[in-house]
């Protein structure tokens, strides 16, 4: 088992590339191809065939058996050599691909598949007073990717630091600045598995080209955070309730935690309330 003490640092898609110690010196470093297949080095770019300190983390920070050849990735195994999964997808067509053995829509680099499905982080700020000279109400709802700063949607009607308005250009901002925007810590956090991942992707898509946002958005043209996550989750594959009316951050946030409640005996559970700690988010960040 690795030393408890031993210091995990990670890239942008969540793949190990370096274990420290305590003091801070590299015990073990690691790179990739671009499907993952693993290549061990010592502290000193030295090859190594195995592991040296008994560290199972590798790509995309699963798990890696190296007497098989694969990664475990809890719903399926993945082979990084066939650059495929070994078993089908377990929702099937439902996650919008024909190709049931697929790893990621062929994009190693920029995506991951965490439990052998697509998971996305959904940020919650819900509603409360800004003090101010408008004394402004407001809320937000950002999607990542998850365990990432990745940003899907993140939708304001500026761009950063300007002043907030009631209607403006859609604009998404990336994880930092929706951070600096926000001030506070998200009210809520939810990690969801998404049973189809290209039906996302289109909604996102849709709503981020939109020209308008608008704190009320009834044109086909217009968005904001709320309706955009909302509908972006709901194409994903969440069992969100039909709503055409005005969708606030904290309507998600409580539908949400409907959804995150224990799942039944037989089913699966695909929405769960995270910890801080389980996003890339340690503190707020300054400009």
């Amino acid at each position: 088992m690795p030393n408890p003490w031993q210091f995990y640092h990670q890239d942008q898609i969540n793949s190990v590339y370096a274990v420290t110690n305590a003091a801070g010196s590299v015990l073990e470093r690691y790179l990739y191809d671009p499907f993952g297949l693993p290549d061990v080095r010592d502290a000193s770019w030295g090859a190594r065939t195995l592991t040296a300190i008994g560290n199972p983390w590798l790509f995309t920070g699963q798990e890696w058996r190296s007497d098989l050849g694969l990664s475990n990735y809890k719903a399926r195994w993945y082979q990084p050599t066939l650059g495929r999964f070994m078993q089908n997808d377990p929702v099937r067509f439902d996650a919008g691909d024909l190709n049931l053995y697929r790893y990621c829509g062929n994009d190693p680099l920029n995506r991951i598949d965490p439990s052998g499905e697509r998971e996305v982080d959904i940020y919650i700020w819900e509603q409360h007073l800004i003090p101010g000279p408008t004394n402004r109400w407001a809320g937000h709802v950002m999607i990542t990717e998850a365990n990432s700063t990745e940003v899907k949607l993140s939708q304001y009607m500026k761009k950063p630091g300007e002043e907030s308005q009631a209607s403006g250009p859609n604009t998404k901002f990336e994880y930092r600045d929706t951070m600096i925007e926000q001030k506070d810590l998200p009210t809520k956090i939810f990690r969801a598995e998404l049973s189809n991942d290209v039906a996302f992707d289109a909604s996102v898509a849709d709503h981020v080209g939109r020209k308008t946002w608008d704190y009320y958005p009834d044109l086909s043209n217009e968005t904001h955070c709320s309706r955009a996550g909302y509908d972006a989750l709901q194409a994903g594959g969440l069992p969100l309730p039909k709503n055409d009316k005005q969708v606030m951050p904290g309507t998600l946030g409580r539908e949400l935690d409907k959804l995150a409640k224990p799942a039944k005996e037989g089913e699966k559970q695909k929405v769960r309330r995270i910890e801080l700690s389980e996003t890339p988010l340690m503190k707020k960040p300054t400009r």
